[in-house]
């Protein structure tokens, strides 16, 4: 079971998953699986790493492109690639092409809606998830 609804976060086996009812969370269905296919895809331990080497904003630090951040994990460019462009789907991370790079850093409005919508997700009768 687990399996199967990873598979369906990775791109594959969509009809795999069905979707449990879940009135207290505040969230609607939609809501509910975006969010969860965002956990699944920060939750890596790469991507975990990439963010926190992610300046929050374009113009908060210099944001970063492909090669730098390889160099920083020590990791191929490929591999860096596809996790980014795995954030990048879900809306996590953006980027702006100059030239031949490619540079990338953290959606902050993304980011707080996640948050936000895991604190709906965690709110329980009465009583609200800590800040």
């Amino acid at each position: 079971m687990v399996k199967q609804s990873a598979e369906k976060f990775r791109g594959s086996g969509e009809a795999t998953r069905r979707s449990v009812p879940c009135p207290r969370t505040g969230l609607s269905e939609d809501a509910r699986e975006l969010l969860a296919k965002r956990l699944w895809t920060i939750g890596d331990d790469v991507r975990l790493c990439l963010l926190g080497l992610l300046p929050a904003s374009e113009t908060a630090t210099p944001a970063m492109n492909v090669s730098q951040l390889a160099g920083t994990l020590g990791l191929s460019q490929p591999t860096i690639s596809n996790h980014l462009a795995r954030l990048r789907t879900l809306g996590i991370v953006r980027h702006r092409r100059v030239g031949r790079d490619v540079f990338y850093w953290i959606d902050a409005e993304a980011a707080e809606r996640i948050l936000e919508d895991l604190r709906r997700a965690l709110k329980t009768q009465g009583a609200d998830a800590p800040e």
